[in-house]
């Protein structure tokens, strides 16, 4: 089994994505119903959710957002997909090649995934749809799952660049220390995100280190160099 991590500009909260400052949108299930509206939901972590919920009734890929819980800062949604929306999931690419999607974060830079698939054919099948479909793509890393640990610096390696930055800056200022010689809002301001921003990727960056350490884990394959299907395009 692979592991694959990307980052492609996937038009589901694309508007929320490219116009709400220090958004995070967090995947946690797609229900594609046959006989009934195709949903998504999500958690979303943002400072200003007036700005989210006008940025989602301008989206031509998501419709009728509910929100499930809130927790102020963020809030668990459900939304509709449109048809245009619909087309556009990855999920059946997946299922059809046998893969599953782990992970899912939205962010300003778009959307990052790590997925797992049974094989590197079944990983370029779905690069393909994201080309069929105009979406950018970028590869990031590929991993074997279940490999020998190689040590901590695989580990981090799966971390996207946000989280490592916030979880190397909080190192850095003491945040781990006891007594933390730093707060999350003096960790915000050094980032200059929101300090819910800076907590829920130290959150994950610790919850991705734990899963790799005590999981699954994987290790990097050395490839030299990205193939011809995996450049990123523009």
């Amino acid at each position: 089994m692979l592991i694959a991590e990307f980052v492609i500009d996937h038009p589901v909260f694309g508007e929320s994505l490219h116009r709400v400052p220090d958004i995070e949108i967090e995947w946690e299930d797609t229900y594609n119903q046959p006989d009934g509206p195709s949903q998504v939901i999500v958690w979303i972590a943002a400072d200003d959710f007036t700005a989210v919920e006008s940025a989602i009734a301008d989206d031509e890929a998501v419709k009728n957002p509910t929100i499930l819980v809130d927790f102020g800062d963020r809030r668990l949604y459900r939304v509709d997909l449109t048809d245009y929306g619909r087309q556009s999931l990855i999920m059946p690419e997946l299922f059809e090649v046998g893969g599953v999607l782990k992970e899912g974060i939205g962010t300003n830079d778009g959307w990052w995934f790590q997925a797992r698939f049974p094989d590197r054919a079944a990983f370029e099948h779905v690069y393909e749809f994201c080309q069929e479909q105009d979406m950018a793509f970028e590869f990031k890393r590929l991993f074997e799952q279940g490999a020998v640990n190689p040590g901590r610096s695989s580990a981090a390696s799966m971390l996207t660049e946000e989280q490592r930055e916030a979880l190397l800056t909080a190192w850095n200022h003491g945040f781990f220390e006891v007594p933390r010689k730093t707060t999350l809002v003096e960790l915000a301001d050094e980032l200059e995100i929101s300090d819910s921003a800076v907590s829920q990727r130290i959150r994950r960056a610790h919850q991705k280190i734990c899963d790799y350490e005590f999981g699954d884990g994987g290790s990097p394959i050395e490839r030299g160099g990205e193939s011809p299907a995996m450049t990123v395009t523009r």
